[in-house]
């Protein structure tokens, strides 16, 4: 069951983390819950990066962490959708379609200037699951 609504492309992003920092402190101020997909070879770099700038500290924690960790936690990283359970806000910065996507609300796809073309076919498949879809432009 489809309960997409909105798909927001941040297009030209330069560094997809910094830019993933912005969005945490954003969904923090909101009390907004926060999903993060990152590719799997990129998800522990991702952790500590988040982890090491104090100027804009993010708070978060990984799937596989405890259970009480995860529910206190408003921003979880994962690699798939079925590692978390909460559906507010999908952010992908794994430059893939990001299977069950779909049960999100909401969608923000940081999309790097070198994943130009993958985001483009994702846009597609957003527009065909009747997404409202928009673009902003970070230039990079």
């Amino acid at each position: 069951m489809s309960s997409l609504v909105a798909v927001a492309f941040h297009t030209g992003v330069a560094d997809a983390v910094v830019h993933l920092r912005r969005l945490v402190a954003k969904a923090l101020k909101l009390g907004e819950p926060m999903v993060v997909i990152c590719d799997p070879a990129e998800l522990d770099a991702t952790d500590l990066a988040l982890w090491s700038e104090r100027s804009t500290f993010a708070v978060h924690c990984r799937y596989d962490a405890p259970a009480a960790v995860l529910n206190r936690t408003p921003v979880v990283l994962a690699t798939e959708v079925s590692q978390v359970t909460t559906r507010a806000r999908l952010v992908n910065i794994s430059g893939q379609w990001v299977a069950d996507c779909e049960t999100f609300a909401r969608v923000v796809e940081v999309v790097t200037p070198s994943g130009a073309a993958a985001a483009r076919d994702r846009w597609k498949r957003y527009a065909q699951l009747g997404a409202e879809l928009s673009n902003t432009g970070f230039g990079a």
